[in-house]
């Protein structure tokens, strides 16, 4: 079910708004993530638990195996900042592992923590890079051109520059802010049209 996905939605909670805009989205997952990994927002986490169990969408928890395992989560999500070795054979339950990586070093270590699908960022511009960093269209498909897994598009992906996606390598999208913009109020087969 979460080899599919097209789209992957990072987020620390779920209101009714959220709600109502995921649900438009055919073939998307969460990904928790955390505002602060020292104090983890459990009850907001059974929400979202909650939620993606009613509608059958595919949870991810970020960079917390255990936390993951006891929610009996879909997936488990590897930052680009974390390079600790996992050993995934060691959890009866098969984890679907995602990574996230800026460059090609970063992709190998990835693929050595078992990695089976690598969010390459940042695409487009964004606030969190300087317009240094973006890789764009043409660097982003060099960069991932020789890379055995799927890659996932991430950084300042609007409905804007959506379309540019089909353009690289990507087989999926992943997004922030997306949702949490007014633009999702516009039909979601813009957001299908992509891929």
């Amino acid at each position: 079910m979460i080899n599919n996905i097209k789209f992957y939605f990072f987020t620390s909670y779920i209101n009714d708004l959220i709600i109502k805009k995921i649900i438009k989205f055919k073939d998307i997952a969460i990904i928790y993530k955390p505002e602060s990994y020292k104090t983890i927002n459990y009850q907001e986490l059974d929400n979202i638990k909650k939620f993606t169990k009613n509608y059958k969408i595919p949870l991810l928890i970020i960079d917390d195996i255990k936390l993951a395992i006891k929610y009996k989560v879909n997936g488990f999500f590897i930052s680009s900042d974390n390079k600790k070795a996992y050993n995934f054979s060691q959890y009866n339950k098969k984890i679907t592992v995602i990574g996230s990586a800026h460059s090609t070093i970063e992709y190998f270590v990835k693929i050595r923590q078992g990695c089976k699908k690598i969010m390459l960022s940042p695409l487009f511009y964004n606030e969190k890079y300087s317009l240094n960093n973006i890789l764009g269209v043409v660097k982003y498909n060099l960069i991932s051109r020789d890379w055995l897994t799927k890659t996932i598009a991430l950084g300042g992906i609007n409905l804007n520059n959506l379309k540019k996606i089909k353009m690289t390598n990507a087989k999926s999208v992943a997004f922030i802010s997306l949702i949490n913009s007014s633009q999702i109020k516009k039909p979601t087969y813009l957001l299908d049209k992509w891929a």
